[in-house]
């Protein structure tokens, strides 16, 4: 059954999301040799066949569907073929699914993004149409879908042709959607054992009277061979290193995590929601060792967690490195309670680019179990909590729409809060408020709290 439960994306914004899509101002689309191997073949694409042309009309016959929207076909497919949503492991859903009849007839497939800059989860279709007698059956969904041919493994996308139906664009591909994964040997994995190993092995006598500034700066990646002849996962990819160069040069000693296999950054090992724990463990140890004593000046440490990725109200999904499976979800409500266990003296701040990332905010208000946003604030010196939509609503990629993280970029130049210093933390997030408005960026700190960290 179709889901119901995600809230459609006003028409305007994905009106204009989609024009500027395909325009000069899409980041991280370029055809050149970089993105080979990222199914980027649009300029070699040949013209529909004529069944794929009655297939793709048929379909506008019977559904609506925007000339913004991404449309990717496949078939002839089999009776029986089953439409399956790709959801990370650990995602509170149930899969859709949508089943091709088991009659006969000629199917094709289709995947309908009707907002193709946002991140995943947002809504999305399957279809089926039978071309014998224009049948056809819908379902939405929220991830990219796997087509599961009766006895066979699903495999890659590979797109070989490209043409215009009653002003739509429709994109051939065979395959199945599987991950197409690339080889990342070469590349060194974390399992989360090795973050701030030098700091640990400092004694406390002297880190004495310093304040210790770390990040943690993570884009998530994504599964690749089921989208279309661009990813989002390299945007992610720049958002982050953006935000590591911004604290770093604020003082943190950063810990850079990429899931994306178009670089050569330290990946987290697989499973990778465990990596990420483990990482935060390390980080409770480092501070623990270093201890809230003899601060000096210092007020506090500080723990600075900055994550683009996809993600949904209850967390954000982590891909393995090579992009060959579904991705893990690291939950929102985890993620506060590991983080209770650091010392009073740490003032922590988690800024999460994700789709629904609000569910940071609200997932931690009052717990059924776990640490609450009142119980951290009450024993830690400070908690700033960014996201950059809230839990209603899908996150732009940074394609045809800047994506929150390039937003809050934009403050630098700015003092919204008058305090006289320009493109301070507060700065950016009201920068990313405004630009955004539509989509709702949250900021949450704890009452009383005298600054958002020393980025304020």
């Amino acid at each position: 059954m179709p889901k119901t439960n995600r809230k459609w994306i006003p028409f305007i914004l994905m009106l204009m999301g989609g024009f500027l899509s395909v325009g000069l101002f899409t980041k991280g689309c370029a055809s050149d040799s970089s993105d080979e191997g990222d199914g980027n073949e649009e300029n070699a694409l040949e013209d529909l066949s004529t069944e794929v042309q009655q297939a793709a009309s048929l379909l506008l016959e019977d559904m609506t569907i925007e000339t913004t929207a991404k449309v990717i076909v496949v078939g002839p497919v089999p009776s029986g073929t089953l439409l399956q949503e790709n959801l990370p492991e650990g995602h509170t859903d149930t899969a859709v699914e949508l089943e091709v009849p088991s009659s006969s007839g000629t199917y094709y497939t289709f995947f309908i993004d009707d907002n193709p800059d946002f991140k995943f989860a947002h809504v999305v279709r399957y279809a089926w149409l039978n071309v014998d007698d224009g049948s056809s059956d819908v379902a939405e969904a929220s991830f990219p879908m796997i087509i599961q041919r009766p006895g066979e493994a699903p495999q890659p996308f590979s797109y070989s042709a490209s043409g215009t139906v009653g002003d739509v664009t429709f994109d051939f591909a065979s395959g199945d959607g599987a991950g197409d994964p690339e080889d990342v040997d070469d590349i060194p994995t974390d399992d989360g054992t090795t973050a701030v190993d030098a700091g640990l092995t400092l004694f406390r006598s002297q880190v004495e009277g310093n304040c210790r500034k770390q990040a943690l700066v993570v884009d998530g990646g994504e599964a690749r061979g089921y989208f279309f002849q661009s990813s989002l996962a390299d945007n992610m990819a720049e958002d982050a290193d953006s935000m590591a160069s911004y604290v770093e040069a604020s003082g943190f000693t950063v810990t850079r995590r990429s899931q994306y296999w178009g670089n050569d950054k330290t990946a987290f090992d697989s499973p990778e929601n465990t990596s990420f724990e483990n990482t935060l463990e390390r980080f409770i140890e480092y501070f623990g060792a270093i201890g809230c004593e003899n601060l000096g000046a210092c007020f506090c440490h500080e723990f600075f967690i900055y994550v683009a990725s996809h993600g949904d109200t209850f967390g954000f999904a982590l891909y393995p490195k090579d992009g060959e499976d579904v991705g893990q979800v690291v939950f929102y409500n985890r993620l506060l309670d590991i983080l209770g266990r650091l010392p009073a003296c740490v003032k922590v701040t988690i800024f999460i680019d994700a789709c629904y990332s609000g569910g940071l905010i609200t997932q931690n208000q009052a717990p059924i179990l776990g640490t609450s946003l009142s119980d951290f604030c009450n024993n830690h010196c400070g908690l700033t909590l960014i996201t950059a939509v809230d839990v209603d609503h899908g996150a732009y990629g940074g394609q045809g729409f800047d994506s929150g993280t390039e937003d809050f970029t934009q403050g630098s130049e700015s003092d919204h809060d008058g305090d006289g210093k320009t493109g301070d933390l507060h700065d950016r997030v009201t920068e990313m408020q405004n630009q955004g408005s539509s989509l709702s960026p949250q900021l949450f700190f704890c009452e009383g709290q005298s600054s958002l960290c020393s980025l304020d």
